[in-house]
C-alpha cells in the first residue's frame, strides 16, 4: 500500500465526517468527556460533572470511563485551546484513521491493493462511522487504536505470501515482525487506557498469535527467544495501560477496577433474555443483534459467498465470530445499550464488515455475469447507501423507521423535525425566550441547557415541593419536557397534583415540534412554575 492512497482514504474519511457532523454535543456523554478534559487540563484531576442538582449548579464525581480519551483531549487543549471544536476535530482525525487502517488490514490479508482500496473506501464512507466519527465519544478513539493493533498483529503473524500464518519462532526470529508485535500489544494497551471493557475485543489479536502455533511443540528450542516476544509484548500493553491503572488508584484506591462497575454500572442478566420497555421492549441480545444487522449485516452476508476466493478468508471469518460473539453477550447485558448506544458497541466490526464487503464487491466486477456475486455486491452497496440517508417517506409509512436516523449521517447535522437531536432545538428556544436569570428543570440532558442555552438547571426527578417552592420565590422557573416525558402526559399530570399541594401551578408558555419513532409528529412543552393566584371572594 501505498502513503499516498492511504492519505487519500484518510482524507476523504475525515472529510466525510466533517461535513456530516453537527457543531454542537448531541449526547449527554460527549459534553461529560469534554468537561472533564478541561476540568483534567485545569486541575490535573480526572472527574466529571453533573449537571442539574438541587441547587443547579456544576458537581464533580468520579468518572465512568478510563483516562485515555479526555487525556488525548486535555493535550489537544494544552496546545490548541479547550474548545469544543478542537475536541470535534481531534476525534474526526482520530475517526478518519479508520478508513487506511481497514485498507491496510484488507491488504495484509489478501496481498490485494484493488481490494484494499475498497474496503478503505467502504470504511470511509461507512454509515456508522460517519455519524459517529464527528461525536465527542470513546469509541472513536478506542476503535482507531484497536484497528492499529489489529494492523500491527497481521503483520507480525501474516505470511507475506497471504498462504497463511508464520510459525510463531520464526516471528520470534525476525525483528520486524517482533517490533509488529510488541507494537499491537502497546496499541491494545493504550486503547484499555480508553475503555477498559473492551478487553472482550482481543478474539481477534488472540487467534492470529495462536495461529501462528504459540503454543505449537513445533517451538523446539526457540522457546527462550518466543516466550523473550510474549514477555515484551506483555510489558509493551502494561505500559499502554498505565494511564488508566494510574488514574484508576488515584481516584478508586486500587489500578485494577473498572471504572464503569466502581461508578455503579452493572451488566444485567434479566434484560439480556427479557429486556426492558425500550426499544420495543426486545431483549438485550437481541438489541445487539439489530445493532449488528442494521450497521454491518449486509456485507457479512458476503462471507457464505466468498468461498475459497482468499486464502486466510475462513480465518477473518472465525475472527468475527470471535468479536461478534461476546458483543452480543457482554453489550446485550448492559442496560444503557437499547437507549441507543447499540450502534456505537459493533464499530469494531467495521474492518471485518468492509473487508468482506469489498471482496463480495471485486469479485462481482471480475466476474459480471456471477448473479449471486453481483446480488451481494448490490446488497452491500445499496444497503450501505440506503444507511447514509434512510428516505424520509419511510417515516410517513411508518414512525418507528425513524430510529434509522439516529444511526444515520444525513440526520446527525440536519435532523428530521427536531429528531434525534430535539434537546438542542429546545435549548434554542430557552435561550430566546427565557431570562438569563431562570432556572430550567428538564428530564435529561440536563447539561445541553447549563452549556448552550447558559441557564442554571436542575433534573425534573432530584426536586421535592419544597425545593420547587424555594425555587420560584427567588428566580423564574421552567419545565422544560424532552420527547419521552412528552409521551407520557401522566407524569405532567401527576406533577400538577403535586405542586399544587405546595400552591403552585404549571403554566404553558411554548410548544416545538418533534419527531418521534414512538409517536411520529409530536409536541414538546415548556411550561412556567409559578405560585397560585387565589381567587378572592367579590
Amino acid at each position: 500500500m501505498s502513503w499516498v492512497s492511504l492519505a487519500v482514504l484518510f482524507a476523504v474519511g475525515a472529510g466525510a465526517r466533517w461535513f456530516a457532523g453537527a457543531d454542537h454535543n448531541i449526547q449527554e456523554d460527549s459534553f461529560l468527556l469534554l468537561e472533564s478534559a478541561r476540568h483534567l487540563l485545569r486541575t490535573g484531576q480526572y472527574l466529571v460533572p453533573s449537571v442539574g442538582e438541587v441547587d443547579g449548579l456544576l458537581h464533580w464525581s468520579s468518572p465512568s470511563w478510563p483516562i485515555g480519551y479526555p487525556l488525548m483531549l486535555a493535550g489537544l487543549f494544552k496546545v490548541f485551546g479547550p474548545t469544543e471544536s478542537v475536541a470535534r476535530l481531534g476525534t474526526i482525525a482520530c475517526s478518519g484513521l479508520l478508513s487506511p487502517l481497514t485498507a491496510y488490514f484488507t491488504f495484509q490479508f489478501s496481498g490485494r491493493r484493488p481490494l484494499a482500496l475498497i474496503a478503505g473506501a467502504l470504511a470511509a464512507l461507512h454509515p456508522l462511522g460517519i455519524a459517529f466519527g464527528g461525536q465527542l465519544f470513546t469509541n472513536n478513539l478506542s476503535v482507531t487504536l484497536y484497528a492499529g493493533s489489529l494492523c500491527a498483529t497481521a503483520v507480525a503473524t501474516v505470511r507475506r505470501d497471504r498462504e497463511g500464518f508464520v510459525p510463531f519462532a520464526e516471528l520470534a526470529l525476525d525483528a520486524a515482525r517482533r517490533r509488529a508485535l510488541v507494537a499491537a500489544a502497546l496499541l491494545f494497551g493504550f486503547m484499555l487506557s480508553v475503555r477498559d471493557t473492551d478487553v472482550l475485543l482481543g478474539g481477534p489479536l488472540l487467534y492470529m498469535v495462536y495461529r501462528s502455533g504459540v503454543f505449537s511443540r513445533a517451538i523446539g528450542d526457540m522457546w527462550h527467544a518466543s516466550v523473550g516476544v510474549v514477555a515484551i509484548a506483555a510489558m509493551a500493553l502494561l505500559v499502554g495501560w498505565t494511564p488508566s491503572l494510574y488514574s484508576n488508584f488515584r481516584v478508586f484506591g486500587s489500578p485494577l477496577v473498572s471504572t464503569h462497575y466502581q461508578t455503579g454500572i452493572r451488566l444485567s442478566g434479566s434484560y439480556l433474555v427479557s429486556g426492558s420497555n425500550f426499544f420495543f421492549g426486545l431483549p438485550g441480545i437481541a438489541v445487539m443483534v439489530v445493532a449488528i444487522a442494521a450497521c454491518q449485516l449486509p456485507a457479512l452476508f458476503a462471507v457464505p459467498a466468498l468461498g475459497s476466493a482468499r486464502p486466510l478468508v475462513k480465518d477473518v471469518a472465525v475472527m468475527t465470530g470471535l468479536l461478534a460473539l461476546p458483543m452480543l453477550l457482554v453489550n446485550g447485558a448492559f442496560p444503557v445499550a437499547s437507549t441507543g448506544a447499540a450502534p456505537r458497541y459493533v464499530l469494531p466490526l467495521v474492518p471485518f464488515a468492509c473487508l468482506f464487503g469489498a471482496t463480495a464487491i471485486e469479485r462481482a466486477w471480475s466476474r459480471p455475469r456471477h448473479a449471486a456475486a453481483a446480488i451481494v455486491a448490490a446488497v452491500v452497496i445499496g444497503w450501505n447507501a440506503f444507511m447514509l440517508y434512510p428516505p424520509p417517506v419511510l417515516f410517513r409509512i411508518w414512525s418507528g423507521f425513524a430510529y434509522l436516523t439516529y444511526y444515520s449521517p444525513a440526520y446527525v447535522a440536519r435532523p428530521y423535525h427536531n429528531y434525534p437531536d430535539h434537546t438542542n432545538a429546545m435549548v434554542r428556544w430557552v435561550t430566546t425566550h427565557t431570562p438569563e436569570d431562570a432556572l430550567i428543570v428538564t428530564p435529561s440532558q440536563a447539561s445541553h441547557f447549563f452549556v448552550y442555552g447558559h441557564r442554571a438547571v436542575c433534573v425534573l426527578d432530584t426536586l421535592t415541593v419544597g425545593d420547587w417552592n424555594s425555587h420560584v420565590s427567588r428566580r423564574p422557573v421552567f419545565l422544560v419536557e424532552d420527547k419521552n416525558l412528552a409521551l407520557h402526559p401522566e407524569v405532567i399530570s401527576s406533577l400538577r397534583g403535586r405542586l399544587s399541594e405546595g400552591g403552585l401551578q404549571l403554566a404553558g408558555v411554548g410548544d416545538i415540534e418533534v419527531f418521534t419513532p414512538e409517536a411520529g409528529l409530536t409536541t414538546v412543552r415548556v411550561y412556567r412554575v409559578e405560585p397560585v393566584v387565589s381567587k378572592t371572594a367579590s
